[in-house]
Parts: structure tokens; C-alpha cells; sequence
């Protein structure tokens, strides 16, 4: 039963992670053909905001909030303190959602 429900949630997850990148890539390319209409430059990279410092930036605000979580679950593991299954993953959850809040918050303090 775990191994389906693994093998379940392994498919969901590449299927999200595909469907994030085709409607990434479908606004992009909507944006772009939007500027070249209106007589703008079509060049992504003028965006503003979307640099690759502020784009690392995020990514690593991110990947430090996972990794709190993932030493809360330690923790919680170690004193025995998790019976369920889904409280490592509803952590997880937690600490990434508030790391990317945080992330975005701090790019536009910078942008100001």
C-alpha cells in the first residue's frame, strides 16, 4: 500500500512540476508577444525583477526555510514526537510557504 501511494505521489509530483513549467513558458511567451504588438522591446531579460541575482536570491531564501523544516523534523523524530506521517509533510509545507513569502518580501524591499 505505502509503495502505490509513493509511486502516486512521485507521478503527481513530476505532473505539477511539467504543468509549472508549460504555463511558466505559455506566459512568457504571451508577455513577449504582447511587447512586440505595442512596439516595445520583446527582450525577456529587460523585465524588471526578473534578474538572475533576484531569481538566486529567492531560490536560496527558499531552500534555507526547507531546510529549518527539515531540521524541525529531525528534531521532532529524534524525541519521538511525530505518530502521523503528515506532520513531517505539513511542516515542510509550512516552512517553504513562509520562506517564499519571506523571499518575496525581501526582493521587493530591495526593488524599492
Amino acid at each position: 500500500m505505502e509503495k502505490i501511494l509513493f509511486n502516486i505521489t512521485v507521478i503527481a509530483f513530476i505532473i505539477c512540476t511539467f504543468l509549472i513549467l508549460y504555463f511558466l513558458q505559455k506566459y512568457k511567451h504571451k508577455e513577449r508577444l504582447l511587447k512586440i504588438e505595442k512596439g516595445l522591446d520583446p527582450d525577456l531579460k529587460a523585465v524588471k525583477g526578473n534578474s538572475k541575482k533576484s531569481y538566486l536570491f529567492k531560490i536560496g531564501v527558499i531552500l534555507i526555510g526547507i531546510g529549518v523544516g527539515l531540521i524541525i523534523i529531525a528534531v521532532l523524530v529524534s524525541f519521538h514526537l511525530v505518530h502521523e506521517n503528515l506532520i513531517p509533510l505539513a511542516i515542510l509545507g509550512i516552512s517553504g510557504g513562509s520562506s517564499m513569502i519571506i523571499a518575496n518580501s525581501l526582493d521587493n524591499k530591495d526593488e524599492r
